[in-house]
């Protein structure tokens, strides 16, 4: 692998670590990123030293993502990927996948945590219902941010 594809692909496997992407699929879209040309999966294995199962699903999390499209190249039987380039994109189906579902478990657990608020002492409820208040506000503020997020990159 040139030294160019090397950097970019740990620029990728970076970035990723902080949106709890894995790094297989970090590492599939840096290749394709830098690839002057689309790939077949059988490229990208050999190329990333990667298992068929692990590119098989770094590439299905991908065209969820909507970061990389299936690419038709002449002659060729199998499918072929390419980068979607188009950051917007991207990003906002980032924050779709990973955030909202996080958004919505978040609010189940508060809901589970307060109904169990009942449990405690009078005491201990007066100190901890306040505490959960601030819970539900922080999740009703990341709620209400999230469209507005999507809505900035629209």
């Amino acid at each position: 692998m040139a030294p160019l594809e090397t950097e970019v692909i740990a620029l990728f496997v970076h970035l990723a670590r902080l949106v709890n992407v894995p790094k297989s699929a970090a590492e599939i879209f840096g290749l394709l990123f830098i690839s002057s040309k689309p790939l077949a999966m059988d490229e990208i294995v050999e190329r990333l030293n990667l298992s068929k199962g692990s590119a098989s699903q770094g590439l299905k999390l991908l065209r969820q993502l909507g970061a990389v499209r299936i690419s038709y190249v002449a002659g060729k039987r199998n499918d072929h990927y390419e980068a979607e380039v188009e950051l917007r994109k991207f990003v906002s189906a980032l924050l779709r996948e990973r955030f909202e579902a996080h958004l919505v478990n978040g609010l189940d657990r508060i809901g589970r945590i307060e109904s169990l608020l009942g449990q405690l002492d009078p005491a201990e409820r007066d100190e901890v219902g306040p505490r959960l208040n601030k819970l539900r506000d922080w999740q009703q503020s990341s709620a209400e941010l999230l469209p507005l997020m999507q809505k900035c990159l629209a």
